[in-house]
């Protein structure tokens, strides 16, 4: 059928492919290009969050909080993928050293 000896089925023949349906889901490309819009917003939002960060007026929690904040309401990315990197433990790492420094600075 194909010339590959390997593997005769080609990812986009889902009628004959033996893969499973997760398999097929992940072969199946969700999103083909980013819209030209999100890239510009994305580097909007990087470059007025390293200003705001080198500035040092808000502090680091507001700006990158306010920047996932931006990231969700432009549907950039979703709720759960914006929710889900405060789940890591390195994230939760990083937060209680900054409540430890913030006692230690009164």
């Amino acid at each position: 059928m194909y010339d590959n000896n390997l593997h005769p089925y080609s990812p986009l023949d889902t009628i004959t492919c033996p893969c499973p349906t997760t398999l097929q889901r992940l072969l199946q490309p969700e999103n083909p290009q980013p819209k030209l819009w999100e890239m510009i917003y994305s580097s909007v939002v990087l470059v007025i969050m390293f200003v705001a960060l080198i500035s040092d007026k808000i502090g680091a929690d507001m700006v990158m909080l306010g920047s996932v904040t931006l990231f969700m309401a432009a549907k950039i990315i979703t709720v759960p993928e914006g929710v889900a990197g405060f789940a890591n433990d390195g994230v939760l790492t990083v937060l209680s050293l900054f409540v430890v420094a913030a006692g230690i600075g009164t």
